[in-house]
């Protein structure tokens, strides 16, 4: 047996490693939502185990009579990603219920799958390691199913789930806007950006298999196949060190009902909305990146429900861009003031009540067209005119 040792190797063998460091890391994890945690600590070790079945075959653990041979042992694990991505983002909003016997349906086609590559598994174990025939024959299978059909039915699988969690998305996001700051804003934001690598990861297994279908240049596709996979690993390793937070964290279980009591009556309304104002520009209380609905209600003396009422049909705007457009402008004059100049983007961002650098970005842009820094430029353009 001879081993093969490249970059392509030390590139997967690094992203195994953090992908193991990540699992163990949510796993052990004290903050957040535990169900959360491991549905997500188990959606990356099934990414994980499959990145590592390929680093051993590109190490030579599989090559026999210097031919390359795949024992498929984490072929059902493809079919858990979809049903733990989906279960995941469910967790985020719903409560969990550790009696929903419907869940366990979600894995019966990876458990299907085991069972059917089970004798594969049991002649394997009966062998010498690494000396064993390629498994190809039918009678090695209880069903015998082509590896393209294996991988059409795991993309469609996996298709079906992102719909489902798309829709979670959109059910979601905007209820939440009207309720919370920024922390959820931020979950909603991992979320989307989880739910992008896994279809880009889906494009290329697509892509993966028209190829596979079209040309020979197996060890190729089955290298980017892998890459992806490292990919999505190193992704999420990245945004765990720039936002620890929004990864282990976890959002309210329920989102509160709009107006799920009477209506407010109009003059009442327009008391309420103009003691709001003048509370915002006294108090400043937006200066508080952790600021809720509930919190701001409550230091008003007036419900959640009538507080949402003021700002839809009086103000006409959702809490979360309520808030932030006086974060905007906070730190609007921060940015042009002398007295803050040796403050960083950050620091002024910080000050005025943003909870991140991406956060701040983002929001400040919406509200001016303009980037902070494009901002400071421009009037300091205008000044020089």
């Amino acid at each position: 047996m001879r081993f093969s040792f490249d970059f392509g190797s030390i590139l997967f063998l690094c992203a195994a490693s953090q992908g193991y460091f990540l699992f163990f890391a949510l796993l052990w994890s004290k903050r957040g939502g535990k169900h959360s945690n491991r549905l997500l600590a188990f959606l990356i070790l099934t990414i994980t185990l499959l990145l590592t079945e390929s680093l051993l075959s590109k190490l030579g653990f599989f090559v026999i009579d210097d031919r390359r041979h795949y024992i498929f042992f984490t072929t059902p694990v493809i079919y858990l990603i979809g049903p733990l991505f989906y279960l995941y983002a469910r967790s985020l909003f719903e409560k969990n219920d550790n009696n929903d016997f419907k869940t366990l349906l979600h894995f019966l086609p990876a458990l299907l799958c085991f069972i059917n590559y089970l004798p594969a598994y049991l002649i394997a174990i009966g062998f010498e390691p690494f000396t064993f025939q390629p498994l190809i024959n039918s009678k090695y299978f209880i069903l015998w199913i082509s590896g393209y059909v294996d991988m059409g039915l795991n993309i469609l699988q996996t298709g079906i789930y992102l719909f489902f969690t798309l829709q979670i998305l959109k059910k979601n996001e905007h209820t939440l806007k009207h309720l919370y700051s920024n922390n959820v804003a931020l979950q909603v934001e991992w979320l989307k950006k989880l739910t992008v690598l896994m279809f880009g990861l889906m494009g290329v297994f697509t892509l993966a298999l028209i190829f596979f279908l079209l040309t020979k240049y197996v060890a190729v596709i089955e290298n980017v196949l892998a890459l992806s996979r490292a990919a999505v690993v190193y992704a999420i390793g990245y945004i765990a060190i720039k936002q620890p937070g929004i990864i282990s964290g976890v959002l309210p279980e329920k989102p509160v009902e709009k107006y799920q009591h009477s209506p407010l009556p109009s003059e009442q309304a327009q008391q309420y909305a103009d003691r709001l104002l003048q509370f915002m520009d006294d108090e400043k209380p937006y200066l508080n990146s952790d600021l809720k609905l509930p919190d701001l209600a409550n230091r008003l003396s007036i419900s959640t429900n009538h507080l949402s009422q003021v700002l839809n049909r009086n103000l006409q705007v959702n809490f979360f861009d309520f808030v932030n457009q006086y974060r905007v402008k906070e730190a609007q004059q921060k940015l042009l003031d002398p007295q803050f100049r040796h403050l960083t983007n950050l620091a002024i961002a910080y000050d005025s009540g943003f909870s991140s650098k991406a956060s701040f970005n983002r929001v400040f842009k919406k509200h001016t067209g303009k980037t902070p820094s494009q901002f400071v430029k421009s009037h300091s353009l205008q000044h020089q005119v």
